[in-house]
């Protein structure tokens, strides 16, 4: 049962029994629990690790998800990440508290969050380990991941291709080979384009999920290929640009293809986390941390990057019969 289910199970039972004569108490008694989320990731090399709590209370739980000290701990936590070789321990990086980075708008508090970081390369060849301790209580939490080996190799589209999605009758073809201890890969195309306005000119993207691919095995090397239908980038496009009325053109620039690969405690969590399309609603709950709940886990990302595209595409783009309203003729 997720967190937030948790709260609405206590708030209507607390409904329920507010009229009888016996009062009962559906607050059990306090019990730390630490939620975390962190992905390591070799393409970066400043990393992120989300450490938070979960939270219960008498009131109101979406008023209490507005308080700070509901959400985060104070800067009594410790968080340490180590690298492992083997037996060997290499090095250790103690993470910083770190405010900087706005947390969207939504049912919780923000903009602030707290995340902690480090900043160091990671090695593909390494284990590293989690420790999380709360110097008040002494709860610790423990997790640990292995990297997405960096062997992903992208054939199709090359790094000199053009990009042609002009003819319908043929597919846009991606080509990979997959990389040791990647489970899911999901393949991002963005399109990038320039939009004339009557005061300014701004450089925008609309990013196209492509697909999604999850793997039989964890060992690497075997080839893959997405067969893309050509029409169906010009409706994404199509569907994503607004034509408002102080747009008087548009030009545009490239395309990037992405891939991020999910190692495999990281696809089970995705997977346990969507919803539920059957007669059963409840899904069960996963994390591989111990001491805690949420993942540590890792993904890899790569791909080709600032393709232009070719004349036919761009006049499909301009006249064609899906984008010929977007005022990409500029």
């Amino acid at each position: 049962m997720s967190v937030f289910k948790k709260y609405l199970v206590g708030l209507l039972l607390t409904t329920i029994f507010v009229s009888c004569k016996n009062d009962i108490d559906v607050l059990a008694d306090w019990k730390q629990n630490t939620v975390v989320y962190g992905l390591l990731d070799q393409s970066e090399t400043t990393h992120y690790i989300k450490v938070g709590k979960v939270y219960l209370g008498e009131g109101s739980a979406i008023d209490m998800a507005q308080i700070q000290d509901s959400l985060y701990y104070k800067n009594n936590v410790s968080v340490v990440v180590e690298r492992w070789k083997g037996s060997t321990l290499v090095t250790s990086y103690q993470l910083n508290r770190d405010s900087s980075i706005a947390k969207n708008p939504g049912d919780f508090l923000n903009p602030k969050q707290i995340l902690y970081t480090f900043t160091a390369p990671l090695f593909d060849d390494s284990q590293y380990r989690l420790s999380i301790k709360d110097a008040a209580t002494g709860h610790t939490v423990t997790g640990q991941t292995s990297l997405i080996k960096s062997s992903l190799s992208i054939a199709r589209p090359t790094t000199n291709q053009v990009m042609d999605f002009a003819n319908y009758n043929r597919t846009f073809d991606i080509q990979w080979n997959a990389a040791a201890g990647a489970r899911i890969y999901q393949v991002f195309a963005v399109f990038h384009y320039k939009e004339y306005g009557l005061t300014d000119t701004v450089v925008k993207s609309i990013t196209w999920p492509v697909s999604e691919v999850r793997v039989p095995t964890l060992n690497g090397g075997d080839p893959f290929t997405l067969n893309i239908d050509k029409k169906a980038f010009y409706k994404y496009i199509a569907g994503a640009v607004s034509n408002g009325s102080n747009v008087f053109g548009r030009e545009p620039l490239y395309l990037d293809v992405l891939f991020t690969a999910a190692a495999d405690d990281l696809a089970t969590f995705i997977e346990v986390g969507k919803p539920s399309t059957g007669i059963v609603q409840e899904r069960p709950e996963y994390t591989n941390l111990t001491g805690g709940y949420g993942i540590f886990s890792a993904r890899y990302t790569t791909g080709v990057y600032s393709r232009p595209f070719n004349a036919r595409t761009l006049d499909s783009l301009c006249s064609g019969q899906y984008t010929k309203n977007l005022n990409f003729c500029y």
